[in-house]
């Protein structure tokens, strides 16, 4: 047996009396005889086989890298939540949903089960429905409290010392004036006035219905604790599509690369 390159590559020949046989690539079987070349080569339907094989090895990459990219996005969207938002507990996260893709249907989606996301996406004014919206403002003990029940604006108008009055003018001058509940004084903006969590008292509020605890007997000092608005501004800070869109250009190619490598290997 030897080995010889022709123009259609390397075969490997078998001496066998006068006539020689040799082995293609392919593994097709010609032969010589008396100086006449029988070639082999692949029919249409093996060749339709292969590309069907491949074609389908493609697929099964794609939504392989598809699904995976959308992964690695949703792990980024849900590792961003806490620097946005103040996040009290693992809900948010959970909404932040991924739906496969497959051979059949190459999509691969990232989506956001909780509606009022939406705003938070684009910004926009968001309207009260059957009543106005409770703001918390002195209601949380600290930033990261999720409101109980108990201290919902209906169980504590229950307890005493809780009441509905609009805010004033007069309001303004007055929670600046009560020790310990407040800090100081904002210079050059008398009706900006800072409340122990931070919270502002704002002009715009004026009109508005609130919320007030009285802490003694006296009139003051009294603690603003819920602001009731027909509607609340939003400003968008969530960038979810910006963050996806950032993670499938970064990843997609290497995701792709890396499934297609290990369905050819595996291919049956």
């Amino acid at each position: 047996m030897y080995a010889h390159r022709s123009r259609s590559g390397l075969c490997k020949h078998y001496r066998s009396g006068s006539n020689r046989r040799f082995y293609w690539p392919s593994g097709r079987l010609g032969q010589i005889w008396k100086g006449l070349l029988l070639t082999a080569g692949f029919s249409e339907s093996e060749v339709n086989r292969l590309f069907a094989n491949l074609e389908k090895q493609v697929r099964f990459a794609a939504a392989q890298a598809l699904t995976k990219t959308a992964q690695d996005a949703q792990a980024e969207v849900r590792r961003q939540l806490p620097e946005r938002f103040t996040t009290r507990t693992g809900w948010l996260a959970k909404g932040i949903r991924v739906r496969a893709a497959n051979k059949t249907d190459l999509t691969a989606t990232v989506s956001v089960l909780d509606q009022f996301m939406v705003l938070q996406e684009t910004g926009g004014i968001k309207e009260k429905q059957n009543h106005a919206m409770s703001v918390p403002v002195g209601a949380r003990s600290y930033p990261k409290e999720t409101l109980p029940r108990s201290k919902w604006p209906s169980s504590l108008l229950q307890k005493k010392g809780y009441f509905i009055a609009p805010i004033t003018g007069k309001s303004l001058t007055a929670r600046s004036q009560v020790k310990g509940n407040y800090r100081r004084r904002i210079h050059n903006k008398p009706n900006v006035v800072y409340h122990k969590d931070s919270a502002r008292i704002k002009s715009s509020d004026v009109g508005n219905m609130a919320l007030w605890h009285r802490r003694g007997r006296r009139r003051l000092p009294i603690d603003l604790v819920y602001v009731f608005k027909d509607k609340v501004s939003v400003d968008p800070r969530f960038d979810f599509r910006k963050t996806v869109m950032q993670v499938a250009r970064e990843r997609f190619s290497n995701r792709f690369v890396e499934a297609l490598k290990k369905a050819l290997a595996t291919a049956r």
